[in-house]
């Protein structure tokens, strides 16, 4: 559900509609808790009672509007019977007959339908009076009684008035007599109206020269659809101030779960750097354990830059280029697997001396075979018995 259509009494009931893949669902009548319990982080559009509105219009010119469009409450004070800095008013466009429609709403009840959708879970996305939710054509005039008993009335795009167990006639004929001749509806639509009210709307119609169009219970649906983006209504209360304070809300539940995952993200960085710290140190231990070996070894060296490297040129001169750790290697790879034990090497000007441990002399032969085989010279410089096992000393060299 892209949009939740909210429409509150004056009861603490709120007739809702929920707009989905460009259809509108009926979704009946509920609690505001309700509501907020099954559609927890929808996108709301609320039509608050127009009782708490006030819808007149001005003429000004477009001068003067552009100069007093901060103080359009100062032009209203008198007829809302409240002080201009605690009313909310905004403006129309301007009408055929050189007219501006105001809607004016105080601080107090904007702050208070923004504060409901807060804490509902609810991203507020606009606030309209509830006549806008009679359709509108020029010239022509809206009437509906709504379930709670309250009669609507709409007279323009941002004309018209909601009262609470009014009779029809009375509210039209009050309209007719504020309406001047140049703005007289060509024609009227009735719904969701009684018998008994039908036949008074009827001859009062007919007194006044009017067509008049009766249909049954008032169906929003149509016109819910026909306004893509609510948002952009000329009659939405939340521009100027409000504006730049609409919010997209999660709901309740997705909060707590992100602060959950923001406390599970925050132990898990805590302990990332814990780790990072130890290893650190521990690295910085055995730079310091190298750097001292290398002062004991090369007592002369002074200034060391790289022990690794340092340690490699030593290990390398005097081989001719090619270096020790090379022939190393060659000599662990051809001692792997092969039984024997390595008791010690010595490494000197390029000339390699290993002393071995084997069980018979064929498996230093066979060492020494297999030295020669990845390019090194290699001679058996002495083989003796001793405690049961043969020890051999093996010179090796690279390959001319």
């Amino acid at each position: 559900m892209d949009t939740l259509f909210l429409h509150p009494d004056n009861q603490g009931q709120v007739t809702a509609w929920g707009r989905e893949a460009g259809a509108i669902q009926v979704l009946g009548n509920h609690s505001f808790a309700d509501l907020a319990d099954r559609y927890a982080g929808a996108r709301v559009v609320i039509f608050a009672p127009s009782s708490q509105c006030l819808l007149t219009k001005v003429t000004v010119s477009a001068r003067q509007r552009r100069q007093a469009i901060d103080a359009l409450g100062w032009l209203i004070e008198e007829q809302v019977g409240e002080d201009a800095e605690n009313l909310h008013v905004i403006a129309g466009p301007e009408q055929a007959d050189g007219d501006t429609p105001l809607l004016a709403m105080s601080l107090e009840l904007v702050e208070y339908w923004r504060t409901a959708c807060r804490e509902a879970g609810w991203a507020l996305h606009a606030l309209l009076p509830d006549v806008m939710l009679l359709p509108h054509a020029d010239g022509a005039w809206s009437m509906t009684r709504w379930a709670d008993g309250t009669v609507a009335l709409r007279t323009g795009m941002m004309a018209g008035a909601v009262l609470d167990s009014v009779p029809a006639v009375l509210m039209l004929d009050a309209a007719m007599r504020e309406t001047p001749d140049s703005g007289r509806p060509v024609s009227l639509r009735v719904s969701g109206m009684a018998e008994a009210d039908q036949v008074a709307v009827q001859a009062w119609a007919d007194a006044q020269g009017l067509p008049v169009e009766f249909s049954g219970t008032h169906d929003e649906s149509e016109l819910l659809l026909s306004v893509m983006d609510w948002a952009r209504h000329p009659a939405n209360l939340l521009q100027g101030r409000f504006a730049s304070r609409q919010q997209v809300l999660v709901p309740p539940a997705l909060r707590i779960a992100a602060i959950f995952l923001l406390v599970a993200f925050s132990v898990q960085l805590v302990s990332e750097w814990a780790r990072y710290a130890y290893y650190s140190n521990q690295a910085e231990k055995s730079q310091a354990a190298a750097i001292t070996l290398y002062k004991k070894l090369f007592p002369n060296e002074r200034r060391i830059v790289s022990v690794r490297k340092q340690m490699e040129a030593h290990l390398n001169e005097g081989s001719g280029g090619d270096g020790g750790l090379p022939v190393l290697t060659r000599i662990a790879e051809a001692v792997q697997g092969s039984g024997l034990v390595a008791q010690r090497v010595d490494f000197s000007s390029g000339v390699l001396t290993l002393d071995i441990e084997a069980r018979g002399l064929t498996e230093i032969d066979a060492l020494k075979q297999k030295l020669q085989d990845v390019g090194l010279q290699a001679e058996i410089v002495s083989a003796n018995a001793q405690n049961g096992a043969i020890r051999g000393r093996l010179r090796v060299e690279t390959g001319a």
